[in-house]
Formats: C-alpha cells, sequence, structure tokens
C-alpha cells in the first residue's frame, strides 16, 4: 500500500516542462488590424478591415495600410511589400526591406525587429506573439510633436495566409 501512495504522488506531482519555442517569422501575412494607443491610455484607436490606416508621421510602406487587404511576405532576411501577380500567377513583391532581429531569449522574449527602410530609417517592432496563425507586433513608440509630446504605440496584427 505504502508503495502504491507514494507511486501516485509521484507521478501526480510531476512538473509539466514545455520545450522553448523557436520564432518562425517567415510566411505571407495580411494584416487584419491595428490598434494605436498614446502613452497615457486615454486614446485608442482600432482600425479593422476595410478600412484604411493614414499615419502622416511615417515614410513609405507604413503610412498608408488598407486593413484586410495590404500583405506582407517574411523571409529569413527581408521583409517584402507591395505585391505584383504576373500573368503566369507569380507573385513579386515591388518593395524588399532588410531587417534583423535583437534580443532574442527563447525561454520568455520574442525580441525586436529592425526594419530599415529606403531613406536609411529604422522602425523597431515589439514580437508580441508568433504563432502558427499569425504574428503581432508593436511598433516602440512614435513621437509626432518631438519629445515633449505624446508617445504613440502602433499594434499590427497579421494572419499567417501562406508559407
Amino acid at each position: 500500500m505504502k508503495y502504491l501512495i507514494f507511486l501516485f504522488v509521484f507521478l501526480t506531482s510531476c512538473q509539466k516542462i514545455d520545450d522553448p519555442k523557436l520564432l518562425d517569422i517567415t510566411g505571407k501575412y495580411v494584416i487584419d488590424k491595428i490598434t494605436v494607443l498614446n502613452d497615457s491610455g486615454t486614446k485608442e484607436i482600432k482600425v479593422f478591415p476595410g478600412e484604411v490606416y493614414k499615419n502622416t508621421y511615417d515614410s513609405f510602406p507604413l503610412d498608408s495600410i488598407s486593413v484586410g487587404f495590404t500583405k506582407w511576405y517574411i523571409n529569413n532576411y527581408q521583409i517584402m511589400f507591395n505585391p505584383a501577380t504576373l500573368p503566369t500567377g507569380r507573385t513579386i513583391w515591388n518593395d524588399k526591406y532588410y531587417y534583423s532581429i535583437t534580443n532574442q531569449y527563447i525561454t520568455y522574449d520574442y525580441g525586436y525587429i529592425h526594419l530599415t527602410l529606403d531613406d536609411g530609417s529604422v522602425r523597431i517592432f515589439k514580437i508580441l506573439d508568433d504563432s502558427m496563425e499569425s504574428l503581432t507586433l508593436r511598433t516602440t513608440g512614435l513621437w509626432p510633436q518631438g519629445q515633449f509630446g505624446n508617445q504613440i504605440t502602433i499594434t499590427i496584427s497579421l494572419t499567417r495566409i501562406g508559407p
């Protein structure tokens, strides 16, 4: 009887250990929601499919996003925008920008994407979530009125639509 109790206690007290999740953001995505929030939390704007998000403080390709229609393709070293389908059915991506991932700690933090645009400016996105079907990114901040104005953060929710 002692052995049965010991065996029962041993089997029920084991902890489940999950393997660390590896980051895999490669694939074809469509932007399905954008949330804009100022640092004081007093103003939140949500942009849903069918609406256009315009940011006059940013540059192409992040200045105007048609939610539900804007597609991104991410491979191991580039984020591509503005797809065009050829008569053969093949898709080419007209705008390609290099990125890198920093501060990634597999066990607890996905890290940051540093996206370098044509004008040399860098956009930094915090990777909030990476799952098989979606990717969620948040900008690290934008100060449209300079250092004395409110900070604006933009959260972009993407849904994976292809490999």
